[in-house]
């Protein structure tokens, strides 16, 4: 979690818990939470973390306290704050769980097969808030849904490997969006994709081993863009 409060770089680890480095005093520090798999920050400065079989702890670095947060789904595999403070978590099976910092409410978004208007794959992997406020959600086996905030519904993108402009795989595993409003979508297996809200077309950008400026692999993990609107592929 870079441009944490305080210039502080937090670390999830697999099986060492939460790093913590300090740049302006050289140094690490280590907190045990679990298997971390993804980081938020509250507009109280709280750090979420999430982790992969024990839900959500809310450390509050101030108070030096960490709060457990548990889940219908405790295998937390995407976290995100929006422009209103709430907090989103995306679970392994378990849907998107829309979560209340103050109260700690949590509302569940699930996947329902005979619903096309519900939330496209029981699992989420990927979470992004554009700059027109619209939440994206990347599932595992169920491609883009845009959750309509006024109806609490979603609208799904699938992917169709067979059509060069449409998404090529429905495992959406990383999601950034660049100056344009264009999104740039990492799936596992389908390389990266870009994405257009507007029409649901994307661009494919594959590993070819016989070409080496292709993509390094077709399975990505995460996606950034930098403020000169470079993006950055693991």
């Amino acid at each position: 979690l870079p441009g944490a409060r305080g210039g502080i770089l937090w670390i999830g680890t697999k099986f060492g818990g939460l790093a913590r480095w300090n740049p302006r005093a050289w140094s690490f520090g280590h907190r045990a939470t679990g298997n971390t798999m993804a980081f938020t920050q509250d507009r109280d400065g709280r750090l979420w973390v999430g982790t992969f079989g024990e839900g959500i702890a809310i450390v509050d670095r101030a108070k030096g306290t960490s709060t457990p947060l548990r889940l219908a789904d405790p295998r937390v595999m995407a976290l995100l704050t929006d422009r209103d403070g709430t907090i989103w978590a995306g679970t392994m099976q378990g849907g998107l769980n829309r979560n209340d910092p103050q109260s700690r409410q949590v509302k569940v978004y699930r996947h329902d097969p005979s619903d096309v208007r519900s939330l496209g794959a029981p699992g989420v992997m990927s979470l992004l808030q554009d700059s027109h406020g619209r939440l994206w959600v990347g599932t595992y086996g169920g491609g883009l849904s845009l959750l309509d905030r006024a109806s609490e519904t979603f609208t799904r993108f699938p992917a169709e490997p067979q059509r060069r402009e449409r998404l090529a795989s429905d495992r959406i595993t990383a999601l950034a969006e660049d100056p344009s409003g264009l999104l740039w979508v990492g799936t596992d297996g389908g390389g990266l994709n870009l994405f257009n809200p507007a029409n649901g077309n994307v661009i494919r950008f594959r590993h070819n081993p016989d070409e080496a400026r292709t993509l390094a692999a077709d399975t990505v993990y995460a996606v950034h863009v930098d403020k000169r609107g470079t993006v950055w592929v693991g």
